[in-house]
């Protein structure tokens, strides 16, 4: 990789001028990692020259040492530039053939991947679980970096999780030792110790949400090994933690059933479960998603979600918002445990006390669930014709998150009472603070309409037809509120 490749030549014990100081870095098919970022390597001091080029499938050439390429880099001082290639068969690689094209616009490193790789899964994870403040360059440099460095290879020195799991699972380690390793990895992931103490918080929270004695499926790392950590330290004992993904592993069906859950098959019974792939709803069934269905069966013990768990209802039971958890049941929102959980019982000392654009951005999207659950609550109160209580638990939801929904949310109960002029006030505040989409200035152009101001919805959807000239639907509507 680049950093490697940097660091190499830019250490005289290793690097006998052995190869040329024009360093290419080969695309990888995802969207590159942060060191294949043009602005950062030009804030960089190296005394070093850097080309960035794709060099997969059609370009794969450009690197041969007889290309055009090599023998125009050759040409060149000092020059760092770059390009990025629109193919959509190259994946939309960040790549640079150093100037020979012009590159306008972003770059790729600042979006999401392709569908396959985040930008975040380009970085040093764990020692990068997000991009660092400072560039990689900086990174070579950074002595409290290297004592991170130093304290990751020591931890992954003495153990590793898969054979810590077993060893515990098959009682050769107490239960303990999992969450006190996790603590170890997690405050060496997170930087800030903000980070860690929301997501214990957020954890806290969640457990306290699940009924007495219930059996709380999860989803992964952030909603399990921090709820685990809590127990360890006295926390809601009663409950027991069911991480839906480690299900699929026999040993750990075993020892939760050592440990309470109301599961009556043997080894030889679940050695017939297999992962498995339902042809009509068209999506694969796992070995978990099947124990799952099994354990919502039984009455022994009530079984509950975490509202951080990937769609919940693919196990086709009516779920009921309750705080941080899905129960069974008809209604989808408990109201009334939801507003006590929400505004009395959960603790929010530490996302109270910060930014929360400060948080690492995956502690942020498990903040997120806060507004997500209060958000949930608005429109069943609006549901109730509770407008005052509706808007009350929207400017909740926006501590936790500030998002257009919100806005266009509060707007609507605006109407809803009558009060056109706190909706349009909602709508400015709305347009000085985001940028909207298509799909939202519609939205917001049929609440416009609604309150009788055609002139300002119109506006909004030529807005629409000037981004998208082919866009018939805010066509038709700007007809329609003309002709009114």
């Amino acid at each position: 990789g680049g950093l490697v490749t940097h660091c190499y030549v830019s250490d005289t014990t290793l690097y006998q001028r052995d190869f040329s100081s024009a360093i290419i870095t080969v695309g990888t098919p995802f969207f590159g990692s942060a060191f294949a970022d043009i602005e950062i390597a030009g804030k960089a001091k190296s005394p070093y020259r850097f080309f960035y080029i794709d060099g997969l499938g059609v370009y794969a050439d450009d690197v041969l040492p007889e290309s055009e390429f090599i023998a125009w880099v050759s040409t060149q001082k000092g020059i760092i530039r770059g390009h990025h290639y629109d193919k959509i068969e190259e994946n939309k690689n960040f790549a640079s053939l150093s100037g020979r094209h012009p590159f306008e616009g972003s770059l790729a490193e600042e979006s999401d991947g392709d569908g396959l790789v985040s930008v975040a899964a380009t970085m040093l994870t764990p020692i990068e679980p997000v991009p660092f403040g400072f560039d990689h360059f900086s990174l070579i440099d950074d002595n409290s970096m290297h004592s991170v460095i130093s304290a990751f290879v020591q931890l992954y020195g003495s153990f590793n999780w898969p054979v810590l799991f077993s060893r515990v699972w098959n009682g050769e380690e107490t239960l303990n030792k999992i969450p006190e390793t996790w603590e170890q990895e997690a405050r060496l992931i997170y930087h800030k110790t903000a980070d860690f103490d929301a997501l214990v918080e957020f954890n806290r929270n969640m457990l306290n949400s699940a009924p007495e004695n219930a059996i709380l499926i999860t989803n992964g790392d952030n909603d399990t090994y921090p709820a685990w950590f809590l127990q360890n330290k006295g926390v809601r004992k009663d409950v027991l933690v069911v991480n839906r993904n480690l299900l699929n592993l026999q040993d750990y069906t075993v020892f939760l059933q050592e440990h309470g859950l109301p599961l009556s098959m043997t080894r030889a019974e679940l050695d017939t479960i297999k992962h498995d792939y339902d042809k009509e709803k068209n999506e694969f069934v796992s070995i978990s998603d099947k124990l799952i269905k099994r354990l919502l069966k039984q009455k022994v013990r009530q079984v509950v979600f975490a509202t951080t768990v990937y769609k919940p209802q693919k196990f086709g039971y009516p779920l009921k918002l309750s705080g941080m958890v899905y129960e069974i049941g008809e209604d989808e929102i408990d109201v009334e445990r939801t507003k006590e959980f929400l505004y009395t019982s959960f603790v929010y000392d530490v996302v109270s006390s910060v930014v929360i654009d400060s948080l690492t951005e995956h502690i942020q999207n498990i903040v997120a669930n806060y507004a997500a659950s209060s958000f949930k609550l608005a429109k069943a109160l609006e549901k109730q014709e509770k407008y005052a209580d509706a808007l009350e638990a929207l400017k909740f939801a926006r501590r936790f998150g500030d998002i257009p929904l919100f806005y266009l949310s509060e707007a609507t109960m605006y109407t809803h009472m009558k009060r056109f002029d706190l909706a349009d006030s909602t709508f400015e505040a709305l347009f000085k603070t985001h940028e909207l989409d298509a799909g939202m200035k519609k939205e917001i152009a049929r609440t416009y309409h609604d309150m009788d101001m055609n002139d300002k919805a119109i506006k909004l959807l030529a807005e629409c037809l000037q981004e998208d000239p082919n866009d018939r639907e805010s066509l038709a509507l700007i007809k329609e509120y003309q002709e009114e």
